[in-house]
């Protein structure tokens, strides 16, 4: 039942009978003492908070019975090193293994479609408290990933996007922050995913990154302080940048504007000191302030569409080497 052990620090072991289909909501929560612990094979789902704070826990399967962990099940579970999901497993609850600065690997099955918003996130990585996984990789079945799912994940250098089955990609959406303050160093967005949110990779050491095909809009700081972002795939179909999307990526030298570009935010490119020239379509109609300021360019061309350049929209003074064409 729903707290039936919470809060009990002294208990380090327990068995669960095989009758039980379900994990109640704070069942064993802050269960200091307990130290390991047997989910029998007849449950089907595990409850929010289930074992939230159970700092003993050093290992977990769970069983190919359970398709779902809900919200918080296992967070602030710090000492837990090592979790076997069962095959069957469908959801990921929010925050489920949030602040679990232990885990170093994790295996996520076939058949899941569903990361929720902070599940294996942290709260403190700049004092080196964060999950410690360096790899992950999502199955073509997952259709979505929450919000600030792998936040401060440090040590993630690389996640790969398997298909399933039948070969397709299911994934259609990233949260805001999913990646933001990871290793990455290069990312490929299946063509499947139609919705990036904001801030995803900030802060990352990504070298290159290519966006699928779906993606209409790059939202405010998607690639903020990307220091060694050289290389970025902008797909046709993309109408708006938003605020800051490239700034302080220092290494981008070209990027490609796609035909298809309405809108621009504030500061896109500001900072990116490397970028020596830049081509805007005719369908593109307003610069926005400081949109490249602080770089060094060679060539500048705007569409026939630009009606209004704002604010220090270039930064910079063209010498008699260099050409802007209006």
């Amino acid at each position: 039942g729903n707290g039936v052990f919470k809060g009990c620090t002294g208990l380090s072991s327990v068995t669960i009978p095989t009758s039980v289909t379900s994990i109640g909501e704070s069942a064993f929560k802050g269960c200091t003492g307990l130290s390991a612990i047997t989910i029998p094979g007849n449950v089907t789902s595990i409850g929010e908070s289930a074992f939230k704070g159970c700092t003993g826990l050093s290992a977990i399967t769970i069983p190919n019975s359970v398709i779902s962990v809900d919200k918080e099940a296992f967070s602030d579970c710090s000492n837990l090193t090592s979790v076997k999901i069962g095959k069957n497993l469908i959801s990921i609850g929010d925050n489920a293994f949030y602040n679990c600065i232990s885990l170093n690997s994790i295996t996520l099955p076939k058949k899941l479609e569903r990361i929720g918003n902070g599940a294996f996130g942290c709260s403190n990585y700049w004092s080196g408290n964060y999950c410690p996984i360096t790899s992950i990789a999502i199955p073509g079945s997952v259709k979505t990933i929450g919000k600030q799912a792998f936040y401060g994940c440090r040590d993630l250098t690389l996640v790969s996007f398997e298909v399933d089955e039948d070969g397709e990609a299911n994934l259609t959406s990233i949260g805001d922050e999913a990646f933001r303050f990871c290793s990455l160093t290069s990312i490929t967005i299946p063509n499947s995913v139609t919705t990036i949110g904001k801030a995803v990779f900030v802060d990352n050491k990504l070298t290159t990154a290519v966006l699928g095909d779906a993606v209409t809009e790059i939202k405010e700081e998607t690639f903020y302080n990307c220091h060694a972002l050289a290389s970025v795939t902008i797909p046709d179909g993309v109408t708006s940048i938003g605020d800051r999307a490239f700034s302080g990526c220092y290494a981008l030298t070209s990027v490609r504007i796609p035909k298809s570009l309405t809108t621009m935010g504030e500061n896109v490119f500001y900072g990116c000191g490397q970028l020596k020239s830049i081509d805007l379509p005719d369908t593109y109609t307003a610069v926005p302030a400081n949109l490249f300021k602080d770089n060094d360019f060679e060539y500048i061309k705007l569409g026939n569409g630009v009606k209004s350049i704002g604010k220090n929209s270039f930064g910079c003074e063209l010498t008699d080497d260099e050409t802007m064409v209006v």
